[in-house]
This record gives structure tokens, sequence and C-alpha cells, in this order.
């Protein structure tokens, strides 16, 4: 601020202030060493974290990666070649219609010509389409034939995919049907010799939000080395890396021409509720500015008329969107799905009533049935207490059994609700 107060355009005061947060001259300030193998300096004081000069480089290496590669690459299939993998998808059940957002997203990864391609979308928006399609393309040989290894123990990759921990790799690997790892098991891999990429290789980072900017730089290079592609996908208001990281609305904001956003919601069977869902989305610019609610952008309300032809159900759209918040809360509320007291004794009771009713009308695992969320600890705590209470109320928990453990008091059989 004391930039733009000083006549600095604010992005270059951005620019300017971000350059020496990263800097030695902000280290010495604060009195701390600036580490070049460290991703963030430590705080000091009252003092924020701040990335490292490396982190900094790293980054613009990234961001100078992704603008260089728009249009910088051939086609990965052809025409026909597409056209197969689109009938596969459609015979497997995935019905892609022409105008939506999930073909969109086929054609930029397998007919565009992004080096770098990002895939930018809420949860249930259809991101693993288009990796089962790069599945789908590998397994009818339309990508890179695998060659031979000199090293017997090693794993040749045309595509593999990657996230954060390992059991979201494995949903990757299962849904995309391409080799997926953690971030680190193929980053070790790859440094040991055990995972050899192919020329023109694809990785495929999901959930990308949550990679430290090392691990995409470091993945990155891997690429370079094979004239490769990355693919990152994810969604910004995802949970973001513990380490230094935070790159993925940089991008989106810079490079928009690597982008392909998906605003339809597909995971929701009930087609209102995908509109109701719309309103919560980032890419829907909910908020306040100025006093006055912005409505979502004109991309995602055509997005959502594209659901059904039904004029009854635009009609909804332009309610929900006209609407608002009050009319998001309505619907709820209209399909008894919404629940309020002004005692907490209440709604706690209310809540643990429903976890059991759906636990025992549920065939699945009890941890696979329901779940509860709560905003604090003291929430947290309040209603394991009622969930518990209610059980021992249903017989499903015997008061007189008590295991103690960690310097904690426990039924036996009792389940910590969250």
């Amino acid at each position: 601020y004391v930039l733009i107060d000083n006549g600095f355009s604010k992005d270059d005061a951005y620019r300017y202030a971000t350059e020496f947060i990263a800097s030695q001259d902000a280290a010495r300030l604060y009195g701390i060493d600036n580490d070049p193998n460290s991703e963030i300096c430590p705080a000091w004081g009252e003092q924020p974290y701040y990335a490292t000069s490396e982190t900094l480089t790293k980054e613009r290496e990234i961001r100078a990666a992704v603008k260089r590669g728009i249009g910088a690459a051939e086609s990965l299939l052809t025409e026909e070649q597409f056209d197969h993998v689109v009938q596969v998808l459609e015979a497997g059940g995935r019905k892609i219609k022409r105008d939506s957002d999930q073909y969109d997203e086929l054609v930029a990864l397998l007919r565009g010509h992004n080096v770098i391609q990002i895939i930018e979308g809420q949860a249930g928006s259809g991101k693993t389409v288009g990796m089962l399609a790069l599945g789908i393309a590998k397994e009818l040989g339309y990508l890179s034939p695998i060659g031979v290894s000199i090293n017997p123990m090693a794993l040749r990759c045309s595509v593999v995919g990657c996230s954060i921990t390992t059991v979201a790799a494995k949903i990757l690997e299962r849904q995309a049907k391409i080799p997926a790892f953690s971030i680190e098991m193929l980053l070790v891999r790859l440094r040991n010799g055990t995972i050899e990429l192919e020329k023109n290789a694809i990785i495929v980072i999901d959930e990308v939000s949550q990679a430290a900017t090392s691990h995409k730089h470091e993945l990155w290079k891997f690429l370079e080395a094979v004239n490769g592609r990355l693919i990152v996908a994810g969604n910004v208001r995802q949970l973001q890396s513990p380490a230094a990281g935070g790159l993925m609305p940089t991008l989106i904001r810079e490079c928009p021409e690597a982008v392909v956003f998906l605003d339809e919601t597909m995971r929701q069977s009930d087609l209102e509720e995908r509109v109701v869902l719309s309103q919560f989305h980032y890419r829907g610019q909910l908020g306040y500015k100025d006093g006055s609610e912005k409505r979502i952008n004109e991309h995602a309300i055509q997005a959502l008329f594209r659901q059904s032809d039904d004029p009854a159900f635009h009609a909804f759209v332009e309610k929900i969107i006209d609407g608002g918040y009050e009319a998001v809360l309505d619907w709820y509320e209209n399909k008894g799905r919404l629940h309020y007291s002004d005692s907490t004794k209440t709604l706690m009771e209310q809540m643990a009533t429903r976890f059991w009713d759906t636990a025992t009308e549920s065939s699945k695992p009890i941890q696979d049935a329901i779940l509860i969320d709560a905003e604090t600890n003291e929430e947290a705590n309040l209603i394991n207490t009622y969930v518990v209470n209610e059980a021992i109320r249903r017989g499903l928990l015997d008061p007189t059994q008590v295991v103690e453990f960690g310097r904690r008091t426990f039924l036996k059989g009792q389940r910590v609700t969250l």
C-alpha cells in the first residue's frame, strides 16, 4: 500500500513487495538467515512466514513455462483418434455433450496445443473424465509407445499420475486407468530411476492446489528433459499445500489461455441441487463488494442452462440466480435439509438422532454412511457427546464397559464421530 500511495501501479507494487519479502534484504531485516535449501524461512517474532528467493525463482520458471507452452505443442491425437476415445467413453456410460465443459476439457487435453494444461473446476465437475480419456488413449495405443529400459526394475511410463497422498493417487489410478503415485513417491522413483518417462510423456497432477511449488517445479524439470507435457487439475478453493505453494491462482489469472474452466456440476443427480451448489462455487464470484452481492458469471449460467431443456428448469435457474443466498436457504429448508433452533441442546439431539437413523438404515459401514462436520473443537466434542448418549439410549453402547486409552475414557465399541 505504501508503494501504491507513492504512484506505483497495483501490479508493480505487488511484484516489488513480493520480490522484497523473498529477498536477502528482508531476511536481514527480520534478523534471520535466508536458507536457500529451505522453502520457507522460519518466522521471527510476530512476523509471518514468507517465501525464500529460491521458491520465488521456481514460481517464475513455472509461470514462464506455462506462458511459453501456450499453443506450442502438437495435438496428442488425430481427429479420428479423438472421436474414437469419445466413443469409448460414451460406451462406458459417460455421456459427453458437445457443448459442455467436459467436451472442452477433452478437446484441450487430447487435441489441444498447450504444453502445460490447467483444468480448474470444483468437485464433481468432471475433471476425472479428462484423465480417463488419457488412460483410454493409452490403452488404444495412441500415446507414445513404451520403449525398452536398460534397468529391468524400472517402470517406463508414457502417462503417469500423482496426487498429494497415496490414497488419492490410488483413486486416480482406479478411475483414470493410469499408473499413479503420491507426489513424493513419484519424485523419489524418478530420481532413483525406478520410473522412467518416455519421450513426450505426460504427467498428471491431481488436486494440484495441495502440491508444493517445489513439487511442481521438479516434476516439470523431469518432463522438460523428455519434451513432455504437464496436466494439472484441481480447484483453487481446495486445502492448500502445507509447504510453499499457492501458485495456481496466479497461473489462472496470468495465463487464462492455458486453463479450461469446468463450471458444470455433474455429481448430483438432482438438477436443482446442481444449480444451488453453483452459488457456493468460487467461479460464481459470490461475496460482497461495495455492499452488493455478486451474481455468478455468464459462463456458469450457460453451463446450468445446458443441464436441461425444460423451461421450468430454466425458470428455476433464474430464480436461484436472482434470489442469491436467500433463495438457496429457502430451497434447502423446503427440501427438509436445513434445520435450526434457538437451543444448542435441541440441535445436537437432532444431529445425533439423524446420525444413528442414517447409520442404522444404511447397508454401508458406518464410516461410509454418514459424516458430521463441525467448525470448532468445542462443537466437535459436544457432538461426540450427544452421539454417544444417543447410542447408549438405543442400547448400542454399554455405559458400564469402559476402556482407558491415552488418559481418556471411552466406552467399548465407541467411535469418535469426527
